[in-house]
């Protein structure tokens, strides 16, 4: 019964004052983020280190630039560092090859530029949504085991990709999609675009 006449004498008091001035007892200033009870830390704080930086893979794909919207938006927010990260598999299109021949360069030279244009693209699209300044990197290899290798050098906290890429509904029937393969592997967070 105490408890109740209290909280009722409580509430009252707050009806009392204008909503302008209401400022609830255990809070502190509004201008202060509230801090964590065990740690001490501003909460903003903490939710930065567990998100940044953010590494996204892209292989060009709409899929994969939806992921890059996505990465690059939260790390807008956070003001984290964003990483975008290509990877070269064995795999690679034959839509290249035939780009190497027409420009009478070596498949490798042209499989490299093809990624760095693809880096490029999704860098500009990433300043578009927002992110400051981010890093790309090119690897080589299997791309889930490449993309959670960069992950560890860059700190990544997270790695955001697509959930379907530019290999399609076939290749993923066959070989698997990367984002499944990351799903089993990835030592942080997850996150698959749609």
């Amino acid at each position: 019964m105490r408890l109740w006449r209290e909280t009722s004498r409580a509430l009252i008091e707050i009806k009392a004052i204008s909503a302008g001035e209401m400022q609830p007892f255990n809070m502190k200033k509004a201008s202060e983020p509230p801090r964590d009870a065990a740690t001490g830390a501003h909460r903003s704080e903490q939710h930065h280190r567990k998100w940044g930086p953010i590494l996204v893979g892209t292989d060009g794909s709409e899929g994969a630039g939806r992921a890059v919207d996505e990465a690059a938006s939260l790390t807008a927010d956070l003001g984290t560092d964003l990483w975008i990260a290509h990877v070269i598999d064995k795999t690679s299109s034959t839509a290249v090859a035939q780009f190497a021949r027409a420009e009478e360069a070596s498949i490798g030279d042209a499989i490299e530029a093809t990624a760095r244009h693809i880096l490029f693209e999704a860098a500009r699209r990433a300043e578009a949504v927002g992110a400051t300044k981010p890093y790309t990197v090119l690897r080589y290899g299997s791309c889930a085991e490449e993309l959670v290798a960069a992950a560890g050098e860059v700190g990544a906290k997270a790695i955001f990709v697509g959930r379907r890429g530019a290999g399609g509904r076939l290749a993923q029937a066959l070989i698997g999609s990367v984002s499944q393969k990351l799903a089993g592997v990835a030592p942080v967070d997850l996150v698959i675009v749609p």
